[in-house]
């Protein structure tokens, strides 16, 4: 039999819950953290696209690669929303829109964050959507502006082991 106490507890115990499908797990970026987060990818290849709620041309980046991902399910991924954790719900939202909550979803401290732009990429300045294909040695090539369908897809193919 369950006690009151157990009775009154559960609602409690339920909003408290995590939303699940419903919420996205940001790990929070602050300068010093970047080296960290690569290097725990050490020895795998990886897609890093870097993207903000202000950026028209983020949206169709998120779609395409909603559609890659299911059409290539293990693709290695990682998001980085640059809005900060101001923006942190509203980031969220947009990836739930594009099915992309399951990802590694990295968000910045905070906006405009000179140190850890220079930590991401001394050469950036700052304008998204910018991508970064991580080899598995950790060597990168960036790519500025929006992603192209058909570069992602020859990466993809180059992560294939070969027949």
């Amino acid at each position: 039999m369950i006690s009151r106490r157990a009775c009154l507890a559960l609602p409690l115990l339920l909003a408290a819950a995590p939303a699940g499908a419903h919420h996205v797990q940001f790990e929070v970026l602050r300068p010093g953290d970047f080296a960290a987060r690569v290097a725990a990818r050490s020895g795998k290849a990886f897609l890093l696209v870097l993207w903000s709620l202000a950026c028209e041309p983020c949206r169709p980046d998120l779609e395409l690669l909603r559609e890659l991902r299911r059409r290539h399910p293990a693709m290695p991924l990682a998001l980085l929303s640059t809005d900060g954790v101001a923006l942190q719900e509203a980031a969220g939202k947009v990836l739930l829109a594009h099915g992309l909550e399951h990802e590694a979803n990295w968000i910045m401290v905070n906006r405009n964050n000179l140190g850890l732009r220079e930590e991401i990429d001394p050469a950036w300045d700052g304008a998204v959507p910018r991508a970064y294909f991580y080899d598995a040695s950790g060597r990168r090539e960036a790519v500025a502006g929006p992603l192209e369908r058909r570069r992602v897809e020859a990466w993809l193919a180059s992560l294939e082991p070969a027949a």
